[in-house]
């Protein structure tokens, strides 16, 4: 085929040759030497340099607290502590563009839940999944997870302890927590923890960052404290 190409263009002089390659790949020869223009190139090298300004500011906030973020995350953080707003649209094609990844969760755990049909209950389902009280205290969910660090199950066996799992419940009688737990352990450095002392002022150090400068989406893109602070004055 490229042998065929070559063959053909020889036959023209350079005007038609371009005329040629322009039609073959589907572009106007107005916008062929538009592209290549003066004009056009001082106008791709100003959007390069407006992008790499774009990227840095944007891994300042991908980078806040040390904590992984996505999109969405970014332009709360941005918003939030650095007074920049950026269009969501604008910061997923430059973290596209430079490579800027965020981890995805393992796994949805609302998927998990769905899988979930037996109940369980030990006292009557009085809340009924109503989470959206607006009255900060009102009501307070508990759950329990489990951390793995250093050596892990090796210390249960070490010690002659035995493991027993119950059935599973229905999950989604306490979605938020759940949700809560499956965002910490993407976020939290558990991994990096070898002692149990390294483990607890890991999880101290997220629950401020949780608290204080985790902005939600559903928050009103405020934090959990901000978002405290506005349903009181509301009150």
């Amino acid at each position: 085929m490229f042998i065929l190409i070559r063959s053909v263009i020889e036959k023209f002089d350079l005007k038609n040759r371009v005329s040629y390659l322009c039609e073959v790949a589907g572009v106007s020869r107005s916008g062929y030497y538009n592209y290549f223009s003066e004009k056009s190139q001082k106008r791709r090298n100003k959007k390069e340099a407006t992008d790499e300004k774009v990227k840095e500011i944007i891994l300042k906030a991908f980078h806040f607290k040390r904590r992984k973020k996505g999109a969405r995350q970014i332009k709360m953080t941005l918003a939030g502590q650095f007074s920049i707003v950026y269009n969501l649209k604008q910061i997923r094609r430059i973290m596209k563009k430079y490579g800027i990844i965020c981890p995805i969760r393992k796994a949805n755990p609302y998927r998990r839940m769905m899988k979930a049909t037996q109940e369980h209950r030990v006292v009557p389902n009085i809340l009924n999944r109503e989470f959206g009280q607006y009255i900060p205290g009102k009501v307070l969910l508990t759950d329990i997870t489990y951390l793995f660090y250093g050596k892990g199950q090796k210390a249960v066996k070490k010690l002659g302890l035995r493991q027993s799992m119950s059935r599973r419940g229905n999950c989604w009688d306490n979605a938020p927590q759940e949700s809560f737990f499956g965002h910490f352990k993407d976020e939290a450095c558990i991994k990096e923890c070898t002692t149990l002392d390294e483990l607890k002022r890991e999880i101290k150090q997220y629950i401020t960052y949780y608290n204080q400068y985790r902005y939600q989406w559903n928050f009103k893109k405020m934090t959990p404290v901000q978002y405290r602070g506005h349903l009181l004055k509301a009150a």
